[in-house]
């Protein structure tokens, strides 16, 4: 029967990984953070398995659960990425802020184009994003189809779903507006 010890061989992996990985976390945790979040995973493993029988089995099931929940911290370091402060320029003894170019909320060209679209267009665009598979793959059949026929149909059938004027090519429209822009 093996009782495990979180002082020896797993704490120093559990160090040696953070000697690697700790970047990926520094934001949100500290060195000492993730030490105990490790210890808690030790303790979790420890009490779930009472049974092991070999150090080396206890350990490949702490490296499981660890590399996991290191996994977890990351992508939560990760979303909590936003910009806090403005940027900051030392020059002499002078602190200058400034506003860098762009857009900070990521909206981008994109997001102005879709301010600007026609609204046919934004209708489009928001019931291909919403729609069920079947209509999506009528209104993509329309799109793409290999002839005009194909394509006026997939324009009339999302026409009547809309509501809008039955001789309206919408899907064209669409990648007009898109195209010219």
């Amino acid at each position: 029967m093996y009782t495990p010890k979180f002082q020896g061989p797993i704490e120093g992996w559990t160090a040696n990984h953070l000697k690697a990985n700790y970047w990926k976390v520094e934001r949100t945790m500290t060195r000492a953070d993730c030490m105990q979040e490790a210890y808690l995973v030790f303790h979790r493993c420890q009490t779930k398995y009472p049974q092991m029988d070999t150090p080396q089995h206890f350990m490949a099931l702490y490296k499981t659960a660890w590399s996991r929940a290191f996994v977890d911290f990351a992508n939560a370091d990760t979303a909590s990425r936003i910009v806090t402060e403005m940027p900051r320029i030392q020059i002499e003894d002078e602190l200058i802020e400034y506003d860098p170019p762009g857009d900070l909320g990521n909206e981008g060209y994109f997001a102005v184009l879709l301010r600007e679209a026609p609204k046919e267009v934004l209708m489009v665009l928001h019931l291909f994003l919403s729609a069920p598979k079947e209509v999506l793959d009528l209104a993509l059949a329309g799109w793409k189809g290999p002839n005009k026929r194909e394509r006026t149909g997939g324009s009339s059938h999302l026409n009547r779903m809309l509501g809008l004027p039955p001789d309206l090519d919408v899907l064209q429209m669409t990648k007009d507006y898109f195209k010219n822009q």
